[in-house]
């Protein structure tokens, strides 16, 4: 890996560079070179023969065209990315090994592309642009044999992505936009919660929610009251544990991991990771209902002026949101500056 994102937008960029961010789903990037985005930047991500996957600028170091433009071909039993344009190829490393119109010359350490970090896990590619990337915080259940897991997305979204992280921490709209399936209109009331914060994110450890349709039954005449936990522990990337209505010890039913990758101030694309203990669901029925919920969310907070949150200045709080005071409070600590104002 080399350094950070080069461009003049790196000045509008600030702590979110040194975390990772989910660009792709690992499964979408196969035999070809595919493009993707994050934070301003296109990128190209591809694989080895070994099926590591790379990320690097997507502009070829030779005329700047498109990399994700190219194929990798194999060159001497090893797998590299071929430039569309006149043929230039680039090692794993991103060194250029060959230029076919001129076999014989030897490329310099400067005849290179731009490599970033990545890395794989849940089923995404996983970008950072910073020269010492912060560590990787991975979620302990995905490896917890006994889940259901599903992948719901992409969705592409013109607004910022703490906007989008704002709103599925939020609980009190879901009497209003979730009728039906989160919430219902006669038990919008909702109970004081605890909410800790602190310089690794925040945390909201148990509150309760009234559930008109539980997502593991289907029966929307079933409602009930039921807890959940809520965790952001990266500016960009928010987590739900359903515990369902037991005690506080009671391990969660269902976790929905929200992954926004910020194509740029104000364009996110958003998948939701999802896992599920003992629950009669396919994932293609747990991905189904998040497309369902998506689809309820994604036209309220489109229509949400300005598009970048604002910290501090410019919209009222009520006593039940304090989570998102919080989070704005923790976005402030880290001193992101993508899609905030």
């Amino acid at each position: 890996m080399e350094s950070a994102f080069h461009s003049p937008a790196q000045a509008d960029l600030g702590a979110e560079l040194s975390f990772w961010h989910p660009v792709a789903k690992a499964a979408d990037v196969a035999h070809s070179p595919r493009a993707a985005q994050l934070l301003g930047h296109d990128l190209v991500l591809w694989r080895d023969g070994a099926g590591v996957c790379h990320a690097w600028s997507k502009r070829c170091p030779h005329r700047g065209a498109d990399l994700s433009m190219g194929c990798v071909v194999q060159r001497g039993g090893e797998s590299v990315l071929q430039c569309g344009y006149h043929g230039w190829r680039f090692g794993a490393s991103g060194q250029c090994v060959q230029v076919p119109a001129q076999p014989s010359w030897q490329p310099s350490v400067q005849h290179r592309a731009h490599v970033y970090a990545a890395r794989e896990f849940a089923g995404m590619v996983w970008v950072c642009g910073a020269a010492q990337p912060t560590a990787f915080a991975a979620w302990p259940e995905v490896s917890d044999a006994g889940l259901t897991q599903a992948i719901s997305g992409p969705y592409d979204v013109p607004t910022s992505a703490p906007r989008l992280v704002e709103n599925f921490l939020d609980m009190t709209h879901f009497g209003f936009i979730h009728q039906g399936y989160l919430g219902d209109a006669e038990h919008t009331e909702l109970a004081a919660y605890e909410v800790l914060e602190g310089e690794s994110g925040v945390v909201v450890p148990d509150c309760s929610v009234w559930q008109p349709q539980a997502f593991e039954s289907g029966d929307a005449a079933r409602g009930q009251w039921v807890r959940y936990r809520y965790e952001v522990s990266a500016p960009y990337t928010a987590r739900l544990d359903k515990l369902g209505s037991g005690s506080a010890d009671e391990a969660a039913k269902l976790i929905i991991v929200m992954l926004n990758c910020p194509l740029n101030a104000e364009q996110t694309r958003t998948w939701f990771w999802i896992a599920a203990k003992g629950l009669n669901q396919t994932p293609e029925q747990m991905a189904g209902f998040q497309d369902t919920i998506f689809a309820q969310d994604a036209p309220i907070v489109m229509s949400q002026r300005p598009k970048r949150l604002p910290l501090t200045q410019g919209e009222l709080h009520g006593p039940l949101d304090r989570v998102s005071a919080a989070y704005r409070r923790y976005l402030h600590r880290l001193g992101v500056k993508t899609g905030i104002l």
